[in-house]
């Protein structure tokens, strides 16, 4: 068989990139359904955390208690109440996930 002519070869090479583009958008495809996936399940906890101050700075009230006060605006209090207040957020997150999966489930059903 002879060499093929130009035109058969622009073919073969959009034939190429066509096949190149298609594995792309079923890569694209797949990352963007583990990103749902991962949004679907976690997003009780993202919007839980969202309305847990990155700070307490400001937000504790003052008791006139200097000891107390102290305590209030310690760090170390600080970052404790703060891992608190993110564990019940992750709890609360994950009941809210759990409710809107069966609430849903039955929808679709």
């Amino acid at each position: 068989m002879g060499k093929p002519n130009k035109a058969a070869s622009s073919l073969q090479q959009l034939d190429d990139e066509i096949e190149a583009l298609k594995e792309k958008a079923r890569r694209l495809e797949l990352r963007l359904d583990d990103s749902w996936n991962y949004f679907s399940e976690h997003s009780g906890q993202l919007f839980v955390r969202s309305l847990v101050p990155s700070s307490f700075e400001g937000l504790l009230p003052r008791t006139g208690i200097l000891l107390l006060d102290k305590l209030l605006e310690s760090d170390r209090f600080q970052k404790f109440v703060t891992k608190l207040a993110e564990k019940g957020a992750d709890r609360l997150g994950d009941m809210l996930n759990w409710l809107s999966n069966r609430v849903f489930k039955n929808e679709k059903e």
